[in-house]
């Protein structure tokens, strides 16, 4: 039986209004996924042969346009909405390409502020932080207390990947919601798909001892107690290296030692393995933050999390799909 073609398809939206009158227009799209801490981006190619983006249709510095791709008689990818940031012209032959960021971390995340939180908790400062920006909010993972936490002249996109990254958790911004959750979460999640050799074009993946530490140790003096403080982590993952990472950060109680130390350990090693994935066709259940499972590369076959995704089209004729992937501690 003859294996069925998908015509890959997409839907774009412009300041609100369908634009199903660019479709013809489009030469390339390019969709870029990021898990932690950075902002997603689209890239539009159009083609103006007859110079209509160059004039009337020129496209404005803050205009929003929200993306949709995948494959005709399925479910859509909702990318997002976008503010566009970047307008390049070409020639010869004449092509427009316009680039946008998400339309939340271009407009409310620049702003730098200093604010002290008091008696509160790492779920309380970002769920305050989502609310100020009228966000949706979620939060999986073990929260952290705190006595005081100061945000001192750092956007809150900033301060918030600082806190996310002390405490060991995974931070992702949309224009609709603020997302965090614990690195050990991606451990305890299973794949959404699990490739082969026949669903993959191109592989590469690196393990390296670069920056790898046995251990990760939180040392702090309490003055009020007149005592040092200090947890120390071991890796699991058998490294090579002899280093110790110390963690100098303000320490509160056991608790948080404890985390600071285990979120420095996990960070390691999750940084031992790295890959690079081009999918035979592209699939646009391969985004940021899911795990997938690699099949049939022997000693690189088990658990990977998608650290970042990267969805190109172009026109109806060709979708692909690359991303990298950091193996899951197993």
């Amino acid at each position: 039986m003859p294996e069925s073609i998908n015509i890959p398809e997409f839907k774009l939206s412009w300041n609100g209004k369908s634009a199903a009158a660019l479709q013809g227009q489009v030469s390339m799209i390019v969709f870029e996924d990021f898990e932690h801490g950075r902002a997603d981006s689209i890239e539009l190619t159009f083609q103006d042969v007859n110079k209509i983006w160059q004039g009337d249709w020129y496209p404005t510095r803050g205009d929003i346009i929200k993306l949709e791709m995948g494959y005709q008689h399925q479910a859509l990818l909702d990318c997002g909405t976008f503010e566009v940031d970047d307008i390049y012209l070409e020639m010869p032959p004449d092509r427009l390409t316009v680039r946008a960021r998400s339309a939340f971390a271009s407009k409310a995340l620049k702003q730098a502020n200093t604010v002290n939180y008091n008696n509160t908790s790492l779920r309380e400062v970002c769920a305050t932080i989502a609310g100020r920006h009228g966000l949706g909010f979620e939060f999986e993972g073990e929260n952290v207390k705190f006595d005081y936490i100061a945000q001192y002249r750092e956007s809150d996109m900033a301060f918030l990947k600082r806190m996310a990254e002390l405490c060991g958790f995974i931070l992702k911004i949309t224009d609709k919601k603020l997302v965090l959750y614990g690195l050990e979460i991606i451990e305890e999640r299973g794949e959404v798909a699990t490739l082969e050799r026949a669903d993959i074009n191109r592989i590469s993946i690196v393990e390296t001892s670069t920056n790898e530490i046995k251990a990760a140790r939180s040392v702090s003096y309490h003055a009020w107690k007149n005592k040092v403080m200090e947890t120390t982590e071991k890796s699991k993952n058998k490294p090579i290296a002899p280093d110790e990472q110390r963690i100098y950060e303000r320490l509160e109680n056991t608790a948080q030692a404890m985390r600071f130390s285990k979120a420095g350990m996990r960070a390691s090693d999750f940084r031992r393995t790295i890959g690079y994935i081009t999918a035979r066709r592209g699939n646009n259940i391969l985004i940021a933050g899911v795990n997938i499972r690699l099949k049939g590369y022997k000693s690189y076959d088990g658990l990977y999390f998608i650290e970042s995704a990267r969805h190109i089209m172009t026109g109806s004729a060709h979708y692909e799909t690359e991303i990298t992937v950091r193996k899951v501690a197993s």
